[in-house]
Parts: C-alpha cells; structure tokens; sequence
C-alpha cells in the first residue's frame, strides 16, 4: 500500500488491520510512505495518517481500504473428521489442496493436542500436498484428540493464501491388536489386551508374500471386486495368476489392495500360504474380524521375511519407521 502527500510532508503512517500493524516506511522527501509488509486478502484496513501542512500545521486524516480476494486460496481436507471414533493407531491426514511453498509457515500452525494430558506426536510431510501427524506411541484409549489448522491470515509463499482455521476434535475407541504370523499361519485377536480370538490363517504364496509390519486398518467393505489385472497382473482369463473374484467382508490394510478378507475356496488355512498377499480367513471369521474392526485399529504382520513398503502405501506408511526417521519429517526440523 501507498500514502502519498500532495500537499505538505507526512511525518507518520500507521496502518492496521485489528491489532495487528504493518510496517512501512517514507521515501526521503517524505511525500511517500509504501508498506513493507504483507497485505492478506479480503481484509480491511485503516491508515492514520499525520501530515505536515504548507504552513506547517499539523494534520490528520483516517483513511480506510479493503484489500481483494485472494486468487490462489490454500484450504485442506482431513482424517479423521469431527466426532469421529477411530482406532488407536489413526494418523492425523490433512491434504492441501495444492503443493505448499514455505511447509514450514504452514507447520507452525498446525496443532495437536488432548484431553488426556501430554501426549508426545510429531508431523510427517510425505509430499509437498500431505501431512500426517502421529503420536510417538499409539493414542491412549478414550482420548479426546483436538486438531488445530490455522490457515486464516496465513501466507504460504508463492501469492498462496490460507483460507481459514480449521479445528475439530474426535476420539479415540478401543484398543484394537491383531497379530498376524506368516509362518506360523495364525491370527490372533486383541481387545484392549485381551485375546478374544484364535483364527487359522493363509497369506502370500511366494512371489506374492504379505509384508511384515504394522498396518492401521483403512477401512471395511461388505463385498469387494478383487481382480489380477487391477493390480497389475494377468488381465487375461486363464493366464497364470489370473482371477476374478467377489469377495466378502474385507478389511482393508493398504491402498494397494492388502485385504483380511473371506477366502471359503482356501482349503489349505493353518497350513499353507496361497494368497496373492491377502490374509485369509473363513467366512465366519472374516465376518466376526469386519464387525470388531474400525479405521486406526493395528494389524501387526510377522514371519513372512518381506519388509515394509516404506514410505508409498498408506496403512504402512505411519507405523514402520523408528521415531528419528518420522522426526525427520517435520519442517520444522529440516
């Protein structure tokens, strides 16, 4: 913004918005004054201004503008929404709905906090768009989590401005922990540290073999389409490793296509691993495993010798890190 004086000399400017004022300063004649901070958008602000007049009396005047839209708005999505109840490994997802210059302006306003006293968690950037946060360990059972994006006022660099806050809170459900062994082809179910189940289980044939790790449950479907050719396999009927199948009450574990799911035409559970890197279970289990399961619950895989998918697949991507390497995802620290 500029003030300019056609008649007399300006001894003072001072530009506000509320409380908060922006800088500037006057050319050396001081018939100009020009701020030297940022306007934000749709924002009014007023200007009082002292002169000097010709005869070198004082003047004041109160000037105010408003400033124009914004024409690159960064606003976001996220998971959990409000009054959500999710598992005890759920990640904090916000996605920008475009790249973010200055991650760092950005972080410093963002926030997580609880009602269950501190609770130590970072954020994660896995790409200029999205960013999870996590605590360092899973979240206490019943908590109340509150997220804080404050983007109103907010400049990411790049003519890119935050459109608004964005806070909501939701909870925490029971601790839910599956174990999974490959090798030993078991399934063992977990409520708030209680086994409630022991279930025979088939995995990934080799070429195939289900990955170890910590997986947090994305989601539960009553009936899916699994087909080779959506991930990347035979599209061809008859061809080896072809197939085509409805299937039932599936739990899902990565974007990819890792599902606990019924598998009644697998003979050989407890025995033998025949999958193509799903888990199996019978239709009864299956059944019982998508009822007891909710988004952020954890599913831990052993046995298998095949790591984690670090850091590509969301429902692997939060858990199978140590705590310096998610660290060092932060903005704030780079």
């Amino acid at each position: 913004m500029v003030v300019v004086a056609t008649h007399g000399t300006l001894t003072s400017v001072v530009l506000q918005a509320g409380s908060s004022t922006v800088p500037g300063r006057a050319s050396p004649h001081a018939r100009h004054w020009q701020s030297t901070g940022r306007l934000a958008p749709s924002t009014t602000y007023t200007a009082v201004v002292h002169l000097s007049g010709p005869q070198g009396q004082p003047v004041q005047k109160a000037l105010q503008v408003r400033t124009g839209k914004a024409t690159r708005l960064l606003t976001m999505t996220a998971t959990p929404g409000p009054r959500w109840t999710v598992g005890v490994a759920e990640p904090v997802v916000v996605t920008f709905n475009r790249p973010v210059p200055n991650r760092a302006v950005v972080q410093r306003r963002m926030s997580v906090s609880t009602d269950a006293g501190r609770v130590t968690g970072a954020w994660h950037w896995f790409s200029p768009t999205v960013v999870h946060y996590r605590p360092r360990h899973f979240w206490p059972v019943g908590t109340t989590v509150q997220v804080h994006v404050d983007l109103a006022g907010l400049y990411a660099g790049r003519g890119i401005w935050g459109d608004r806050n964005h806070d909501w809170t939701w909870r925490v459900g029971d601790r839910h922990v599956t174990y999974v062994n490959a090798s030993r082809h078991t399934f063992r179910v977990t409520d708030n540290g209680t086994t409630v189940a022991r279930w025979p289980t088939g995995m990934g044939m080799p070429g195939f073999v289900t990955r170890d790790g910590v997986y947090t449950v994305l989601g539960t479907l009553p009936v899916v389409r699994m087909t080779s050719c959506s991930v990347g396999l035979s599209c061809t009927p008859g061809s080896p490793n072809y197939y085509a199948l409805t299937v039932h009450w599936d739990t899902q574990l990565t974007d990819t296509g890792t599902y606990i799911h019924a598998a009644p035409w697998d003979s050989e559970m407890g025995v033998a691993n025949t999958s193509h890197g799903c888990i199996h279970l019978s239709t009864a289990n299956a059944k019982r495993f998508y009822r007891f399961s909710q988004p952020g619950d954890v599913v831990i895989v052993r046995g298998s010798g095949r790591p984690p998918d670090l850091p590509a697949d969301p429902g692997m991507m939060d858990w199978n890190m140590s705590w310096s390497q998610w660290l060092a995802g932060s903005a704030l620290r780079q």
